[in-house]
């Protein structure tokens, strides 16, 4: 009797532990991912802002089905030797990635 009140207090310790740990790694995989998108944003934004600086004839309409566009034409990174199927333009990104996958392995 003793071993199976001992059995459920550790197996209600583990759910426990298994949900916390759950928990954490969901709040650190939804920071990893605003991490991104806040430097895939600020990138695309200087972007966006030096074009329309730079060329009076293009609108911010114009740039915006640009972005919201479905066909993809790869052509661009490709001709300074960016795999965008494997690596990020954004170098940044690529450093971020590297940060989180290594805390991640560590922890």
């Amino acid at each position: 009797m003793k071993n199976k009140v001992r059995l459920k207090k550790t197996i209600f310790i583990l759910v426990i532990c298994i949900c916390l740990s759950m928990i954490l790694f969901g709040a650190i995989q939804i920071y990893q991912y605003k991490s991104y998108t806040r430097n895939f944003n600020d990138k695309i934004e200087s972007i966006m802002q030096y074009v329309l600086e730079e060329y009076d004839n293009v609108s911010k309409s114009d740039l915006m089905k640009l972005l919201n566009d479905t066909e993809k034409t790869h052509q661009f990174v490709k001709e300074y030797g960016i795999d965008d199927q494997n690596e990020s333009i954004i170098l940044e990104n690529d450093q971020s990635f590297r940060t989180y996958l290594y805390s991640n392995c560590i922890c």
